[in-house]
């Protein structure tokens, strides 16, 4: 049986601060964020005006809650590759560690300045930034945009080798893995191969992501199984 989809209400900002908040105290709390006023009113129009920066839709992954590994790795400049099957939830929980890790990135340091989300984190699959670089290749933009993925703050690249790729595609990939490991730029990556997978696609990935944090959420179908 199929899951009836239901509308999601409209949330007012108001109602999200509040948590928002109160997941920066607790980070405060655990030693997280040190040496702030994080209830004073500039950090909470901070976090209202990253809220509505927010796209709508990705606004109820702030309030997820999340293991603390995770932003451990972000961090410390680590990978996360998450595993999953079709339906697990790999991109949703991708999708809260980044913007939680950023909204805490952003408080920390108390700049309303770094509020424009899309400077800080880079969403793509990895069929789409091949696309963009075949694309970018044509106007002689290749290099500028590759430089573009491998230096943003925070980087999630979605249904990694999901579809079959060639060597080229092999190469592009290791090139942006290797580029954010080597300046420990923090990664996210979501798939539905293991790492042993992955090594057979190509080793030297596998490797590379096997120094950062490895999660497997599970293989049930989240969107089609009731139970």
């Amino acid at each position: 049986m199929t899951r009836e989809r239901r509308k999601s209400e409209p949330t007012q900002i108001s109602e999200l601060i509040a948590p928002v908040l109160e997941n920066i105290q607790s980070m405060v709390d655990d030693g997280k964020i040190a040496n702030a006023d994080y209830t004073n009113d500039k950090i909470q129009d901070l976090a209202k005006r990253f809220i509505l920066n927010c796209p709508t839709r990705f606004r109820r992954f702030l309030n997820m809650n999340l293991d603390a590994e995770y932003f451990e790795a972000l961090d410390a400049g680590d990978s996360i590759s998450i595993k999953g099957a079709v339906g697990a939830g790999k991109t949703t929980t991708a999708l809260a560690i980044a913007y939680q890790w950023i909204l805490k990135e952003v408080v920390k340091a108390e700049d309303l300045t770094t509020v424009i989300i899309e400077k800080l984190f880079f969403m793509v699959t990895s069929t789409d930034y091949m696309f963009s670089l075949r694309n970018s290749y044509e106007h002689g933009r290749a290099e500028g945009l590759r430089e573009q993925y491998a230096r943003v703050k925070l980087l999630l690249i979605d249904d990694l080798f999901a579809t079959r790729i060639n060597d080229n595609v092999h190469e592009e990939i290791l090139y942006l893995i290797n580029e954010r490991y080597q300046w420990k730029r923090p990664t996210i990556l979501t798939m539905n191969k293991s790492l042993n997978d992955v090594s057979e696609v190509d080793a030297r990935i596998a490797s590379r992501l096997g120094g950062g944090l490895v999660v497997d959420i599970g293989q049930k179908d989240l969107r089609t199984d009731d139970n």
